[in-house]
């Protein structure tokens, strides 16, 4: 679906959806709770985008009974009950096939919990079903592991062959925190049920700490103890059980940036559903606009300068919030410099190359600068260059947003500061992680129609 939105300032209250960071580790807890009890599981406040339906879809594939009973608002509550083992009847020699989507977050917490259902239930074969560039993101951390147990996986155009998994046999797994934490944490759930302990060594520097903050509290809220001994080593006791618990999702920072950042450009949307001691990363977009607010007021509307000095942002920890955290830089005057954004190239797009040449098709002076790990954006603020890349139509600017929601997401509220109209390539993307976000906006007042490209 193409959309075209006109420029117009967005206005009122909205509640932002849940955590899809903390809905993703709740429903793999509440699912692994039901392998040792009879009780069921209940989680409230969960948003149905479509990487959560794929961890959803993900646990009932291994056998978990899951019902959505729909709330005030358009949320959900899930009921997580115990493992049907007669689904798997007669799956011993053929493969088992879950659908993970487009989510990293449902691929890389699965793949060592199969081992946890290969040991107890015989879910030996596997075919691991992706879409998009899912499998060209780095899954090297595991299949290391993988050759050291002589488990047999292949890639075959979209979809991951595991044949012959079983329980791990390691008590000592090293994995690179440069990476992605996702190994780390999809570790972290299978570990404890093994029967000895285990550790996860780490080497390097362990990027997006915080998504590990995330997955040790999920684990301690359902039961489980780990040690962390200062995020280097994590010492996990074999056979614990996790415990049946009633729980909440609170509201998404990564998507509430949005909206924050729509307020920072002079919209006026008050957002609920958020806790201020939330322990998610992109919580940071709240410091980073004070940053810029300290750089520059207001004096009777118009932006004054009150120091002219570069603004750096270390975005390693923080790289979901890039796009409109650099949207946000080049409403400002002085230059700013985004590092830590190297990992941006694997994401649903690069990332990276989007952001860039959509902001400057809007005028914007923002270039990519350096190579791997010194890769940085250089945004040179509120400065339109006067020769755009790309512009289409008299009355309106023609962006893509590379199949990503991200990007679609942070053009939607640069059109709120827009000269002329924008025209959104695929912006249904954002079912991807916030499937009322075309309806929370024109609710604030945004002007959205459908518009036929041809």
């Amino acid at each position: 679906m193409d959309i075209r939105i006109r420029p117009k300032k967005l206005c009122g209250s909205i509640n932002i959806p849940p955590s899809k960071s903390m809905a993703h580790r709740m429903i793999i807890c509440a699912s692994l709770a039901t392998l040792s009890c009879d009780h069921d599981t209940n989680i409230e406040n969960i948003a149905m985008s479509d990487d959560i339906l794929a961890t959803i879809g993900a646990m009932r594939s291994l056998g978990l009974e899951i019902e959505k009973d729909l709330l005030e608002g358009g949320r959900y509550r899930l009921k997580v009950s115990g493992i049907d083992g007669s689904r798997n009847d007669g799956l011993a020699d053929d493969y088992l096939t879950i659908d993970c989507g487009e989510s990293g977050s449902t691929l890389r917490f699965i793949i060592p919990i199969l081992s946890v259902f290969a040991k107890r239930y015989g879910l030996v074969n596997y075919r691991l079903d992706t879409r998009g560039r899912l499998l060209q993101r780095p899954l090297d951390p595991y299949f290391d592991i993988l050759d050291r147990e002589g488990i047999d996986y292949n890639i075959d155009g979209t979809s991951l062959y595991i044949r012959g998994m079983k329980g791990f046999s390691q008590s000592s797994y090293e994995i690179d925190g440069g990476i992605s934490s996702q190994f780390i944490s999809g570790l972290l759930f299978s570990l404890p049920l093994m029967d000895f302990d285990t550790d996860i060594v780490i080497k390097n520097r362990l990027e997006s700490r915080g998504y590990v903050d995330m997955t040790l509290d999920a684990l301690y809220k359902y039961g489980i103890e780990v040690e962390n001994i200062d995020y280097k080593t994590f010492k996990i006791k074999g056979n614990q059980s996790y415990k049946p618990v009633k729980a909440s999702v609170e509201g998404d920072y990564s998507q509430a940036a949005f909206f924050l950042v729509a307020n920072a450009l002079g919209n006026k949307v008050q957002i609920k559903g958020l806790d201020p001691g939330s322990l998610q990363l992109d919580k940071e977009i709240v410091d980073i606009i004070d940053r810029y607010d300290k750089y520059y007021c207001n004096e009777g509307g118009d932006r004054c300068i009150a120091s002219d000095l570069a603004i750096g942002i270390d975005a390693t920890n923080i790289p979901d919030i890039v796009p409109i955290m650099s949207l946000l830089a080049t409403n400002y005057k002085y230059p700013s410099k985004i590092s830590g954004v190297e990992r941006l190239r694997i994401k649903e797009s690069d990332r990276l190359q989007a952001t860039s040449s959509q902001l400057r098709i809007l005028g914007k002076d923002i270039e990519i600068i350096g190579e791997k790990e010194e890769t940085s954006l250089l945004i040179n603020g509120n400065l339109d260059r006067g020769n755009k890349d790309q512009s289409t139509g008299d009355d309106y600017y023609l962006v893509d947003s590379f199949k990503d929601h991200r990007i679609a997401m942070t053009l939607a509220i640069a059109a709120t500061v827009s000269d002329k109209d924008l025209v959104i390539k695929d912006a249904h993307v954002v079912s991807k992680s916030y499937p009322n976000f075309w309806d929370d906006y024109k609710k604030l007042g945004g002007e959205v129609y459908e518009f036929d490209l041809g």
